[in-house]
């Protein structure tokens, strides 16, 4: 799965915007970066992506969270890198 799969059958299903997911990940943070931002959403084949991402608590709760920009995402990857031994796994930090 990538962004212009994701684009594409988002398309298919007359959906416009979509949450990235795992933003918090560096390689697909940098991916996301490749894209045309706007506004601070991505663009991609017409449809446009919010910066998302999971993170689970110490009770195995998961919450989504929605960033403004690629600045902030690194921020909060950073503050969390410390803290979360899976996040360079699979970009979804784990408090456990």
């Amino acid at each position: 799965m990538d962004l212009p799969q994701i684009a594409h059958e988002a398309q298919k299903k007359g959906v416009g915007m979509v949450g990235t997911g795992d933003c918090l990940h560096l390689k697909w943070l940098q991916k996301i970066e490749s894209i045309k931002e706007r506004d601070g959403l991505f663009e991609l084949e017409g449809v446009r992506f919010a910066l998302t991402g999971e993170v689970e608590d110490n009770r195995r709760v998961h919450h989504l969270i929605i960033l403004p920009d690629t600045s902030k995402a690194m921020e909060i990857r950073e503050r969390f890198a410390s803290q979360s031994t899976t996040l360079d796994i699979d970009g979804r930090p784990s408090f456990i």
